[in-house]
């Protein structure tokens, strides 16, 4: 991983009509972000920028919730769409394949430029990542909480998580 990425940076979108337990997949707000996730995605953006942190580059799937979060954070950065951070796909969990979707997202070359990145994925996508970079197992029975941050930084020939920030 020498001259590789030096942070990465994960968020969980916020709050969205489905984790609210809105039902109804038909309803415009099942996908979108919820009042509360709107400010928990501000009180990430706070949180963020009182850490005078800088990223080259910031990476969200493909669904609402996640475009919404991202742009909420931090408006000022070039995003880019990447479906392999979804953690659902049209509706069924692909739990035995998002292993590899992870694996595929950091081995598409992000890890092999020196970078700062910032990504806002979904729940599941964030554990295996996680686990994946630090080599070690990540909460495995708890939950990763809506706009929850997550901080890895590089060291020797992984990652370690240096920061976790939970909305109020």
């Amino acid at each position: 991983m020498q001259g590789g990425v030096v942070m990465i940076v994960l968020v969980r979108h916020g709050e969205n009509g489905f984790n609210a337990g809105l039902l109804d997949k038909h309803d415009p707000n099942f996908y979108r972000l919820t009042q509360r996730g709107i400010i928990q995605c501000e009180q990430a953006a706070v949180w963020l920028n009182a850490q005078r942190l800088y990223f080259d580059q910031g990476f969200h799937s493909n669904t609402v919730r996640a475009r919404q979060t991202g742009h909420i954070i931090l408006p000022q950065i070039a995003w880019q769409e990447e479906p392999l951070l979804r953690e659902i796909s049209r509706g069924h969990e692909k739990n035995k394949h998002l292993d590899a979707r992870v694996e595929q997202f950091f081995t598409n070359g992000v890890l092999t430029r020196e970078l700062n990145i910032l990504i806002v994925s979904h729940e599941k996508w964030i554990i295996r990542a996680v686990e994946l970079l630090t080599k070690k197992e990540f909460l495995a029975d708890s939950d990763i909480e809506n706009g929850q941050i997550t901080i890895l930084e590089e060291e020797e020939e992984r990652y370690i998580i240096s920061t976790i920030w939970i909305p109020k």
